[in-house]
């Protein structure tokens, strides 16, 4: 991204990872450098293909990198908060 380093409060990815899956390293590494000290980064999903990527790739991921974070689902949807 051509955004400066930590440039938002706040980034969301909505109904997106599935399609991100192999580059998802890249991907939240860019969220977490244009994500202010503080601000917050959401991955919303109602998609299925996107619940094996979160659950096989992304949770573990966060885990690697040490990104706190909490889940909630609704039902329809599955919320990831990851902290900065």
């Amino acid at each position: 991204m051509t955004f400066a380093d930590e440039s938002f409060d706040t980034v969301v990815m909505y109904n997106a990872v599935g399609h991100l899956c192999a580059v998802l390293e890249k991907v939240l590494k860019e969220c977490v450098r244009v994500t202010k000290n503080g601000g917050k980064i959401f991955v919303i999903s109602s998609f299925g293909m996107d619940m094996p990527v979160i659950d096989e790739k992304l949770l573990p991921l966060l885990a690697k990198k040490q990104l706190a974070y909490a889940e909630e689902s609704d039902g329809t949807f599955r919320y990831i908060k990851i902290g900065r």
